[in-house]
């Protein structure tokens, strides 16, 4: 889903930092910076705190983006908080 967001909006994902790699564009107006944690799923918490820290983001800004094998493929679900389940 990030590869295919930065794509359609021409963001390049090519640096490397915080245990990811890294995109950053505009979508519309906004700046964005885009990420896919090179860590194991369980851990990806640190990859993301430590580019919300080294980047100046609250954690209010942050959207995550993951696979739930319970969706059907192709479905998509947005929700601000909850669990794993």
């Amino acid at each position: 889903m990030v590869e295919a967001l930065a794509a359609a909006e021409g963001i390049r994902i090519r640096s490397r930092e915080c245990q990811s790699r890294v995109g950053r564009g505009r979508i519309g107006e906004v700046p964005v910076l885009l990420a896919l944690p090179q860590t194991y799923m369980n851990a990806s918490g640190e990859a993301v705190s430590a580019l919300c820290k080294k980047n100046g983001i609250d954690p209010q800004g942050v959207c995550v983006v993951s696979d739930d094998i319970d969706l059907p493929l192709g479905t998509l679900r947005r929700r601000a908080q909850g669990s794993a389940g």
